[in-house]
């Protein structure tokens, strides 16, 4: 299975959330490919014609994966997961590819989220909600979760 990991975090904490995630998709079988959203993402720096070009060349990425992973630091209906969610949605959806976001915060209804054009909110708190998420939508091949030793955090860390 290939995900792909689409970050919008500014704090050192969601960049710790990245790569827990990240660990723990690889350890459950998953190849990880990142997009960080926060470098190059600017619709309205530059010519037009390069600018489409940034663009088109972002949602062309999407194209053969299997899963989009947005992680951001916060979810909720108020702030809809900042401000590239919605467009990481459609791209993914013109790639047919499901979307699901992770959060260090998420407070969204399913319903919300399906109006954004997502499939599952999680939040990320814990290895165990590593683990949960890695479960639910990574095809395993002989590990079913990663080990506390091989994510790299004791079994109590908490995000």
């Amino acid at each position: 299975m290939v995900v792909m990991l689409a970050t919008w975090v500014s704090t050192t904490q969601g960049r710790d959330m990245v790569d827990l995630v990240a660990r723990g998709l690889r350890q459950a079988g998953a190849e990880v490919d990142r997009l960080d959203l926060s470098l190059g993402f600017d619709e309205t720096a530059g010519e037009p014609s390069v600018i489409r070009s940034r663009m088109h060349a972002l949602a062309a990425s999407f194209a053969g994966k299997d899963l989009i992973i947005y992680l951001t630091e916060q979810l909720t209906f108020a702030d809809g997961g900042g401000p590239h969610l919605r467009q990481v949605a459609s791209w993914a959806e013109a790639a047919v590819v499901p979307v699901i976001v992770a959060a260090g915060q998420c407070q969204i209804s399913t319903r919300e989220l399906r109006t954004l054009g997502v499939e599952a909110g999680y939040a990320m708190t814990s290895l165990d909600d590593v683990r949960r998420l890695a479960q639910t939508w990574v095809l395993t091949t002989g590990t079913t979760t990663a080990r506390d030793e091989d994510i790299g955090l004791s079994s109590t860390a908490t995000r």
